[in-house]
């Protein structure tokens, strides 16, 4: 659930790199967009839907695990295009994208949420380090 949550937030983060560029008079292709788009689209419903669901697929744990390989695969393609199409519009992209989560977390809520990366969930295993670089994910 944590790899197709991440791999969705940096997509959704690329959206906006995009919508800068255009802002500042880039032009995005618009058929790399709209693959990406629609891709992302498919992964965000999937990662919704399991959170929305309300047990992580707890009662039927390989379908939840498929829905969610599914959201990993459909963000890493429409993140790859992404980057195509901000690369061919002249837009330099870092390899690891910081996902701002403390711009998102603080401050939200009637209790004002402080965004604490010791509470972070951590892939228990290190295999989110060797597929993606994590280090800015808490940032």
């Amino acid at each position: 659930m944590n790899r197709a949550g991440y791999g969705t937030a940096v997509t959704a983060k690329l959206f906006e790199t995009a919508h800068k560029a255009q802002e500042q008079g880039k032009t995005i292709d618009k058929n790399l967009y709209q693959q990406a788009k629609d891709l992302y689209l498919e992964a965000f419903y999937r990662v919704i839907f399991i959170g929305a669901e309300n047990s992580v697929g707890f009662h039927n744990p390989s379908e939840a695990g498929r829905i969610c390989g599914d959201a990993v695969a459909l963000s890493a393609k429409a993140e790859g295009l992404l980057r195509q199409a901000l690369a061919k519009a002249g837009v330099d992209i870092p390899a690891d994208i910081n996902l701002e989560m403390a711009k998102y977390l603080n401050n939200r809520g009637v209790k004002k949420l402080k965004f604490r990366p010791e509470f972070e969930f951590k892939d228990p295993f290190g295999l989110q380090e060797m597929i993606t670089p994590v280090k800015s994910m808490g940032k």
